[in-house]
């Protein structure tokens, strides 16, 4: 039969070849004989064959089977030259335990109770259980672009040391999301495009980014800082030891050291080398340009802090604060000298008290009514120690105190000679009776509240 290269595969097992005076129609034994056939061409409607003979171009490699009839009908393309793999594969141990022996990059092979993805020659990428679930073989190795819908680690995943933007790296929308640039993995980078890839690892190191763009600007001699919260350290390019929490917190900073912010946008005014200040609260901004300065709260009404009242210090020093910055600074002992208790409706000159050796800074003057009866007038007094006037603190023009245990504030700033409210050292000090008061008992007592200077 021209055109023919043919071989015959009977029921039984035999095989003949035809002869040239033989037609492979005749060969076919009964219609149960499957034949091998070489022809040149589709052998659609031109090859007679039994069901499940095979027909070979050998021009093109195209591969048919014969699906249905005994005649020359009936024939399907089942494989062409470009679906045939380009490398040769052998089946050992075959039924279930079957394998497949791979000399290029894979093949996937399949069982009836299992199936493999083999990348490389007997080494399983992922193994399939009879639902066709997959699951990762022990040791794969993975290169090029892997996609799968989802993917469950039950034991470890192991990622090489970071050694840069391609290296090492757990990226997420196509931005970095994780990594530990720097000598010996000793930055911490989460989040994405936090750290980067271009500081100089020999000189910082353990740092800790966390958030969008967290520690994105470190160069060189940047140690130790730790930024927790989007853009926190953000600007940050050498420094050491910062650490802040919050959105924003410290993004401008650009070389300070020792600050610790605490709270949204705290420390944001910080624009250069500002170091070693604490900052607390919702927009504590700071002041640019500052250093060793604490700022906690921004708009509070009210501070309670624990364990000081009833607390004894050594050393101890009074605490003052400037009512328009809220700053608090500390006096040399604020103190309160009491006088002795004074007739009112005497027309004389009364010692108070007497000073110590340094001088005493005046803060108020208060009068206390002891002991006072009706009276219709009230008198007039001075107070000082400048005889014989001494009206060196306060020139009166009335007794404040007109009732029985009263109290009334008195302005030392009244004082024709002295405006300051200090009292020099080692000084007597009087309270001069003008005009008594017309009450028969007035008995008055004076507080100085103060402090020494030294």
């Amino acid at each position: 039969m021209a055109g023919f290269q043919n071989k015959i595969m009977f029921a039984n097992g035999d095989k003949i070849e035809p002869s040239s005076s033989r037609d492979i129609d005749e060969m076919q034994q009964v219609n149960t004989d499957v034949a091998r056939i070489n022809y040149t061409g589709n052998p659609e409607g031109v090859v007679n064959a039994n069901p499940s003979s095979l027909c070979h171009d050998p021009v093109s490699g195209n591969i048919y089977v014969k699906q249905t009839g005994t005649g020359n009908t009936g024939w399907k393309l089942i494989a062409n030259t470009s679906e045939i793999p380009s490398f040769p594969l052998s089946l050992a141990n075959g039924g279930t335990n079957a394998s497949l022996t791979a000399s290029n990059n894979g093949i996937f092979y399949s069982t009836a109770s299992a199936g493999a993805i083999l990348p490389t020659a007997n080494s399983a990428l992922l193994n399939t259980d009879s639902s066709g679930v997959p699951s990762l073989n022990s040791s794969p190795t993975i290169s090029g672009t892997f996609t799968a819908a989802n993917v469950t680690v039950t034991g470890v995943l192991n990622l090489p040391t970071t050694i840069g933007a391609n290296n090492g790296v757990l990226n997420l929308g196509g931005n970095s999301f994780l990594h530990s640039y720097g000598t010996g993995d000793n930055n911490t980078f989460i989040g994405t495009i936090a750290g980067n890839f271009t500081l100089d690892t020999a000189t910082s190191s353990n740092n800790t980014g966390i958030g969008y763009s967290s520690l994105r600007s470190l160069t060189a001699n940047a140690v130790q800082n730790v930024g927790a919260g989007n853009f926190s350290l953000g600007s940050l390019t050498t420094g050491n030891s910062n650490t802040c929490t919050g959105y924003q917190s410290l993004y401008y900073l650009l070389t300070g050291s020792q600050n610790c912010s605490f709270g949204h946008a705290s420390g944001l005014n910080y624009t250069g080398a500002e170091s070693n200040n604490i900052n607390i609260g919702y927009n504590v901004f700071g002041t640019t340009g500052e250093s060793n300065v604490t700022r906690i709260g921004n708009g509070q009404t009210k501070c309670i802090i624990d364990g000081i009242a009833g607390a004894s210090v050594s050393n101890a020093k009074s605490v003052v604060i400037d009512s328009l910055t809220g700053q608090l600074g500390v006096t040399n002992g604020l103190i309160i000298l009491k006088s002795a208790q004074v007739d009112m409706t005497s027309a004389t000159a009364q010692l108070l008290f007497s000073t110590s050796s340094s001088p005493f800074v005046i803060t108020e003057i208060v009068e206390f009514a002891n002991n006072i009866d009706t009276k219709t007038v009230s008198g007039s007094f001075n107070l000082g120690w400048s005889s014989t006037a001494y009206d060196d603190l306060y020139t009166g023009s009335d007794i404040l105190a007109s009732t029985n245990t009263a109290l009334n504030i008195v302005s030392f700033q009244d004082g024709s000679s002295n405006q300051s409210g200090v009292i020099p050292a080692s000084t007597d000090v009087y309270v001069n009776v003008l005009s008594p008061s017309t009450a028969v008992t007035d008995l008055q007592t004076f507080y100085f509240l103060g402090f020494y200077l030294f």
